[in-house]
């Protein structure tokens, strides 16, 4: 080969390199126009969707646009209802309000948003005065069961027009017929659809794992389906029950009273929820002074 044929090969080689490196960055313009076509495509069926649908793409974690996460809390009974009760009298009503309101404080860590069905000894019913004091009168010729029904129709209804990621109601169980039953179980929605009833089971037994890893007693509950309650029935959302343990068991009915035993529950259900929607912890800014 000749200086004049190897000095021409190398010139002819420096343009096909040339020509590779275009090509190459013409290929990654492509990619990158598709793949913000498909975002666009994307985020236009989702603003179509029906609220249910949207709430399960988030749920899911398809990464389709970015939220803040929901949390529902719902302290079962309250007010004039005061659900199950001890031997000695205790009530399960102010038990669900301590444990639900330790769980919101420890999700308050996180980056999440949590709302709460109440917040201190009141139901979700109306024509009651004085409601949650040992004075309370209930205003006409209205059955206490009436006010029953009015009540967990509102927390229905909240949750449906949240629709949160995760719907998690607090009680406490009860079987006197035998006082030796002990354990807390967490139930599960049966879902509007399949999708729903599938993230309802993962995310009852995501919490019941994690009850049992706090609450070492022997439990060896497991998360069952359960579709008769009003809040668990077809919900459009993830939604569970929690019954942390039974006020007809002695033993199990003194420890629920205690602080050191409601915190425990409480850890068990947020870690639970933690793990299912794949919570993050807050980034603390630090200002400089």
């Amino acid at each position: 080969m000749s200086l004049f044929d190897f000095r021409r090969t190398g010139v002819v080689g420096n343009k096909s390199n040339d020509r590779c490196l275009k090509d190459k960055k013409l290929l990654v313009m492509a990619v990158m126009l598709i793949a913000f076509g498909v975002m666009l495509i994307t985020a236009t069926l989702v603003s179509c969707m029906s609220p249910s649908a949207a709430a399960m793409a988030r749920t899911v974690g398809l990464g389709i646009f970015s939220h803040q996460p929901i949390v529902m809390l719902d302290a079962g009974h309250g007010g004039i209802d005061g659900g199950a009760e001890s031997a000695d009298g205790v009530s399960e009503k102010d038990i669900n309000l301590s444990i639900s309101m330790m769980v919101k404080d420890i999700l308050a860590e996180y980056d999440v948003k949590v709302a709460m069905t109440r917040t201190e000894d009141k139901g979700l019913y109306t024509g009651v005065s004085r409601d949650g004091s040992a004075d309370a009168k209930i205003k006409g010729k209205r059955s206490v069961r009436s006010l029953k029904t009015e009540d967990l129709t509102a927390r229905r209804e909240m949750a449906d027009k949240l629709m949160p990621d995760a719907f998690v109601s607090i009680h406490l169980n009860s079987y006197k017929e035998n006082r030796s039953v002990f354990g807390a179980q967490t139930f599960y929605s049966n879902g509007e659809t399949e999708e729903a009833g599938n993230l309802s089971r993962m995310l009852a037994e995501t919490i019941q794992g994690n009850l049992l890893l706090k609450i070492d007693n022997g439990n060896q509950r497991v998360a069952l389906e359960k579709s008769d309650v009003l809040l668990l029935k077809k919900t459009a959302y993830p939604a569970v029950i929690v019954e942390c343990g039974f006020l007809s068991n002695g033993n199990e009915a003194a420890q629920l009273q205690t602080y050191d035993y409601q915190r425990k529950l409480a850890e068990g259900v947020a870690e639970g929820i933690v793990k299912f929607l794949k919570l993050e912890k807050k980034i603390e800014v630090v200002k400089d002074r």
